[in-house]
Order: C-alpha cells, then sequence, then structure tokens
C-alpha cells in the first residue's frame, strides 16, 4: 500500500524579493511559509514533509511543528531540483 505525501518546498533564497527571506515575511500576522504549511497539513495526506535550505535555522522552527519532518537541503542555491531529488528520497 502507498502512502500520500506532501512536500512544502521551502529552501530557496528568493532572489526577487527585495525585503529579506520571502518565506518569512508576515501576512495577517503569520510567515507566509507557515501558511503554507498549514494548508498542506490540511490535505488528506499520510505524512507532510518540508524541505529546507536558505535560512534553515529561521525556516525551520517555523513550521517544524506543523509538519513531520523537515529536511535541510545544503545544495539550496543550486536549483530546485536539489529539493525535489530530497523530497522523493524517503518515498524510495
Amino acid at each position: 500500500m502507498s502512502s500520500i505525501v506532501g512536500v512544502l518546498l521551502a529552501a530557496g533564497t528568493g532572489l526577487r524579493f527585495d525585503d529579506g527571506n520571502k518565506l518569512l515575511a508576515r501576512f495577517e500576522g503569520e510567515p507566509i511559509v507557515r501558511h503554507a504549511a498549514y494548508t498542506l497539513t490540511k490535505s488528506p495526506l499520510d505524512r507532510a514533509i518540508g524541505i529546507v535550505g536558505y535560512e534553515a535555522d529561521r525556516v525551520r522552527p517555523v513550521v517544524a511543528d506543523l509538519l513531520d519532518e523537515t529536511i535541510t537541503n545544503d545544495k539550496y542555491d543550486s536549483g530546485q531540483s536539489w529539493s525535489d531529488r530530497i523530497a522523493v528520497r524517503p518515498m524510495r
């Protein structure tokens, strides 16, 4: 039996965003990344994981209580494909 795993891609630098880390920018009083994690957890999933990278030490605590696991992508500056690869590893 297979399980449904949701992945929150939260490793990027957001270079086009002028006001710092866009994941931590606030919307309605909460960081944007937390809104995304919350929405993910409300989906019919068996498991929810987050891939963090850029400023992982700041992003992880914002979402850790909502997700089953957070994994660090140390190669976040090499493109999204590295986060994709990390995300599918546990599913093999």
